[in-house]
């Protein structure tokens, strides 16, 4: 058990993470994995893990690689600005 724990206080980057996995809850598809994380690195990856399956999503339509990556942020943004 942490000593944060022990004491009934967050450290602060446990409330970092607490603040995240609250603000992307409702967002898809990283939502329901960030709730999963237990570091902020591993919310760093999931959302990097969320882009790439996205990018990839978009790379079978026919877009030049500039409108792929465009078109995957946007997707990204669009929901995260929904929260």
């Amino acid at each position: 058990m942490a000593s944060s724990d022990l004491q009934g206080e967050l450290t602060e980057a446990e409330r970092d993470l607490k603040e995240l996995k609250e603000s992307l809850r409702e967002t898809q598809p990283v939502g329901p994995l960030v709730g999963k994380c237990r570091t902020l690195d591993q919310v760093i990856m999931e959302c990097i893990f969320c882009f790439l399956f996205l990018f990839h999503k978009v790379s079978k339509q026919t877009y030049t690689q500039d409108q792929k990556a465009e078109h995957t942020l946007r997707v990204v943004l669009r929901g995260v600005s929904q929260v």
